[in-house]
C-alpha cells in the first residue's frame, strides 16, 4: 500500500522531495509514495492571484499609453452621441486571449519571452477598458494549462522511475575491446638477411701468432696484423706433383673386407663335403660293404676263408690249428675306398650260443688300412658266443684284417672258428 506525500511534496519517511505526480518509489528509502496529493487552498489561489496582478498591470500600461494619434474614429449612436472607435485591430476575444497567454507562458518557460517581473508590452489595439477585461481570464486559463502540463510531466517521470525500480535492468556492460578496423595494407617484401662479411679462404703464409693462412703477397696478417716480412713463405706444389714424403694410402678397410670374403669362400669349399657327409650319415642307414677279395693266413680245407663272408651262419672259417691259434688272421680287400662304420662278427661254428664244438675268438686285433697305405690298429674283446658288433669308423678304407690273439674253449682237438663277418658303411 502506498503512502501519501506531504503537502510540500516530500516523502513522509525520509523527507526527500519527489517528482510530484503519480505513484513511484522514493529514490532514497524506496517507499512507494502517491505524489498526487491535492494542494492546499493557499497553493491553489496563488496562480489566480498572480494572473490577476499580471492582467491589472497590462491594463494600467495600456491606459497610460492612450490612443495613438490618428488611430481613432467616431461612431454615431442612435441617440445622437458620437463614440470613438479604435481604428486598429479589434481586441482579442476570450479564446484568442487564452491562446496568447499560453504562447507567452510557453515563451517564459523556454526562456525566450521577457522575464516575469519586467514590464509587459502594451497591447497594440483598443482602449484599456477592453484589454483589462480580457486579461484576467486569459491569465487563469494559461496558469491552469501550465499546471496540467507540469502535472502530466511529473506523472510520466514518476511512472518511468517506478518501472525502473520494479523491472530489473541489467548492468551496463562495457563493450569488449576487439581488433579495430584497419585499412588493407600493401604487401611489403621481406627484408634481406644481412650476413656478416667473411674473409676468403687464403693459403700461402701462416701467421706465427694466430696460425691463420694469408696470401703470399700480404705483408701483415689479415687476422691480427702481425708482420709477415720475416716469415718463410711455403711454396705450393705444382699441378701433378706430390709433396715430399708422400706415400700412397693403403685402403686397409677394403683389404680386410676382401680377405674376410676369401676366407669364407675357402672355408666353405673345404667344409662343404664334410657337411654333406655328416648330413648323409645322420639321415641314412649304413649299407653292407661286401669285399671284392678275401684271404686268410691259414684255413682248414673243409672250412675256407670265403665261408666267413658268404652271408650265412651255418658255415664257418677254421684256422686249421689246435689251441688258441694266436696270430692267425682273416683278411678282406676292397677294389675302391669305402667309408667303414662298423663290423659284425659271429664267433664259433654257428650263431647259436650253445654250440661250443669249436673254440671261439676272445681277443681280436682289427688292422684297417686306407688307400694311402696308412694303417690303424684297434683291439676288441668279444663275448663268448652270440653276434658281436664292433665300431670301426674310418674313411678311405681299402683293407680290413682281423687277427686272433686269444680264444674261448681252446683244446688240442678244437680249432678257432668264425661263422660270419659282415662290414657296413658308405661306399
Amino acid at each position: 500500500m502506498s503512502e501519501k506525500a506531504t503537502a510540500d511534496g516530500l516523502c513522509p519517511v525520509c523527507g526527500t522531495r519527489g517528482p510530484g505526480g503519480g505513484e513511484s518509489f522514493c529514490e532514497v528509502c524506496g517507499t512507494l509514495i502517491d505524489w498526487d496529493t491535492a494542494p492546499s487552498p493557499e497553493a491553489a489561489s496563488e496562480p489566480s492571484r498572480a494572473a490577476e496582478e499580471e492582467a491589472a498591470d497590462r491594463g494600467r500600461t495600456s491606459a497610460a499609453a492612450g490612443p495613438r494619434p490618428g488611430a481613432s474614429e467616431t461612431v454615431s449612436r442612435a441617440d445622437g452621441e458620437e463614440e470613438p472607435v479604435a481604428s486598429g485591430p479589434k481586441p482579442p476575444t476570450a479564446p484568442e486571449s487564452a491562446a496568447a497567454s499560453e504562447e507567452s507562458a510557453a515563451e517564459r518557460r523556454s526562456g525566450e519571452g521577457p522575464p516575469a517581473g519586467g514590464p509587459t508590452p502594451a497591447p497594440e489595439a483598443g482602449d484599456g477598458g477592453a484589454g483589462g477585461t480580457a486579461s484576467p481570464a486569459a491569465g487563469r486559463a494559461a496558469s491552469s494549462q501550465r499546471d496540467q502540463d507540469d502535472a502530466g510531466d511529473a506523472a510520466d517521470a514518476g511512472r518511468q522511475r517506478a518501472r525502473a525500480l520494479l523491472v530489473p535492468v541489467p548492468d551496463a556492460e562495457s563493450a569488449e575491446e576487439g581488433v579495430g578496423a584497419v585499412l588493407p595494407g600493401r604487401p611489403v617484401p621481406a627484408r634481406p638477411e644481412v650476413r656478416a662479411a667473411r674473409a676468403d679462404d687464403e693459403s700461402g703464409i701462416v701467421c706465427p701468432r694466430c696460425g691463420v693462412d694469408n696470401r703470399p703477397d700480404r705483408l701483415f696478417c689479415r687476422n691480427d696484423g702481425t708482420p709477415l716480412s720475416g716469415v718463410l713463405r711455403a711454396e705450393a706444389p705444382s699441378s701433378g706433383q706430390r709433396p715430399a714424403g708422400w706415400r700412397p694410402r693403403i685402403p686397409w678397410k677394403r683389404v680386410l673386407v676382401i680377405a674376410g670374403a676369401l676366407c669364407v669362400l675357402v672355408g666353405a669349399a673345404f667344409l662343404t663335403p664334410v657337411v654333406i657327409r655328416e648330413v648323409n650319415e645322420h639321415f641314412s642307414d649304413p649299407a653292407p660293404l661286401p669285399p671284392t677279395a678275401v684271404s686268410a693266413s691259414n684255413a682248414d680245407a673243409a672250412h675256407p676263408a670265403q665261408a666267413a663272408f658268404d652271408g650265412v651262419s651255418n658255415s664257418w672259417w677254421g684256422t686249421g690249428y689246435s689251441g688258441d691259434s694266436s696270430g692267425q688272421y682273416l683278411q678282406a680287400n676292397y677294389g675302391k675306398p669305402v667309408a667303414l662304420e662298423k663290423v659284425i662278427i659271429t664267433p664259433g661254428a654257428s650263431e647259436r650260443v650253445e654250440d661250443r664244438s669249436q673254440a671261439r675268438p676272445e681277443q681280436v686285433e682289427v688292422l684297417i688300412t686306407d688307400s694311402r697305405g696308412r694303417s690303424t690298429v684297434r683291439n676288441y674283446t668279444l663275448a663268448d658266443g652270440g653276434v658281436q658288433v664292433v665300431e670301426a669308423e674310418m674313411d678311405d678304407v681299402v683293407q680290413v684284417a682281423m687277427i686272433v690273439r686269444s680264444a674261448y674253449g681252446s683244446a688240442d682237438d678244437k680249432q678257432v672258428a668264425i661263422a660270419e663277418v659282415e662290414m657296413f658303411g658308405r661306399s
